[in-house]
């Protein structure tokens, strides 16, 4: 189980890290200001694509966060196999 957690944990970080980074760079060409250090808070750009009025950035930023759910059960998933 522990390394199935382990490719489910690299997964979904790396799904985390390019995700928000294309939501981050697409955000910016629109014109919508963004913080850069904020941007990597679950749930920011999140909130920046709702109140720019962009339904399907705001799905994939969703997406990041639930992705950083997932990521965090695997780790500790992870940790609760290597304890035993």
């Amino acid at each position: 189980m522990s390394g199935i957690s382990g490719v489910v944990f690299s997964v979904a970080v790396v799904y985390v890290v390019l995700g928000n980074a294309l939501v981050y760079v697409v955000l910016t060409r629109r014109g919508v200001t963004t913080s850069l250090m904020w941007s990597g808070n679950p749930g920011y750009l999140l909130r920046r694509c709702r109140e720019a009025g962009q339904p399907r950035l705001a799905l994939l930023s969703a997406s990041t966060v639930l992705a950083l759910l997932v990521a965090v059960i695997a780790a500790i998933a992870m940790f609760v196999g290597a304890a035993t």
